[in-house]
């Protein structure tokens, strides 16, 4: 069997579940168009397409023939993200000349803000200010790839979205364990707790109200913000920190806090409560907004909290993140 993964290593995960399908002995081709500083491109080729100047014909034209010789002799398309590169969507016309083919929803590709609004008020907040703007994209989007005869790859924050008729297939996000090791929190007296955050965008990751909480806290913590660096010197800030902040809007945990939990670190975030019944053990400490000074309050006054919240977390990333345990599910749902 032969996949060819494209077009987008969103939060890796082209790459970690390439590498975690050649392990269990699949042959897989990755191409994707340009990389960011958030990712890990390892083994995968990377086309660079400028979205604006006199070379963007010429890169997208080059796109469409490493494309097309891609696409010979595939037995599986893995389309990561519902992004289209090509004018008329030729890439989706392309795309037939391989055999079973799958898109991969990752988030805002299929979020629908308005009835992601109706039970979240920190989204909805973002909404009435404009920030999020309504958009019937993520619905025309299902719809083409649905006529296409793409499947629906979907995690537990995606599935909800899904409204058009369309095999779907859930598979939660995947992080390749072998390469996190944890690292338990294990407080001294003598040292300040390290809180971190990681943020690439402000507004969505709740940051502001992450500010606020620190600032209560004053000089009994140190803070790291983590923005605008690379993925692996944001993964060696948060080997080394106490507590790990994740996001405080969209109501759901993503690829960062559940590095965090491999890591062995606790992890407070927003899970909205329509959402909480999908994660069964899920150790994250759920946190509003208006409550992550007191959390962090609470876990410093028991410090071995830390050290029991961090493997839980790591547990809980073996039983349903592991890459390698959900590129068997993978291989079956292809098959």
């Amino acid at each position: 069997m032969m996949v060819l993964k494209a077009p987008a290593n969103t939060s890796s995960q082209a790459s970690i579940t390439a590498r975690a399908l050649r392990t269990l002995g699949v042959r897989v081709k990755g191409l994707m168009l340009g990389s960011s500083r958030y990712t890990e491109d390892e083994d995968l080729e990377v086309v660079w397409v400028r979205r604006q100047g006199p070379r963007k014909i010429l890169l997208t034209s080059l796109w469409a023939l490493k494309l097309f010789k891609g696409l010979i002799g595939v037995d599986i398309l893995h389309w990561y993200s519902g992004k289209l590169i090509m004018p008329f969507k030729l890439d989706l016309k392309l795309s037939r000349i391989s055999g079973r083919r799958f898109v991969e929803w990752m988030g805002s590709d299929i979020r629908d803000p308005e009835l992601e609004a109706q039970d979240n008020p920190y989204f909805r907040k973002l909404l009435r200010e404009g920030y999020v703007k309504p958009t019937k994209k993520p619905l025309e989007l299902q719809k083409v790839f649905a006529r296409e005869g793409f499947s629906f790859i979907v995690s537990e924050s995606t599935e909800d979205y899904v409204v058009v008729d369309a095999p779907v297939y859930r598979v939660p996000k995947r992080i390749d364990l072998s390469k996190l090791k944890p690292s338990f929190p294990k407080p001294s007296p003598d040292v300040k707790p390290l809180i971190v955050h990681a943020a690439t965008d402000f507004k969505i990751k709740g940051t502001e109200a992450v500010i606020r909480a620190v600032r209560k806290l004053g000089d009994r913590v140190r803070f790291k913000l983590l923005h605008g660096i690379s993925r692996a010197e944001a993964l060696k800030w948060i080997e080394r920190c106490d507590i790990f902040l994740d996001q405080f809007v969209l109501g759901h945990y993503g690829v960062a806090a559940i590095e965090a939990m491999a890591l062995g670190k606790p992890v407070l975030g927003y899970i909205k409560e329509s959402a909480v019944e999908k994660y069964p053990g899920l150790p994250i400490v759920n946190t509003t907004q208006e409550e992550i000074a007191y959390r962090i309050k609470e876990l410093l006054r028991e410090p071995s909290l830390l050290e029991e919240l961090g493997k839980r977390g790591r547990g809980y990333v073996e039983e349903r993140h592991d890459s390698i345990k959900l590129a068997k599910r993978l291989i079956k749902i292809y098959t």
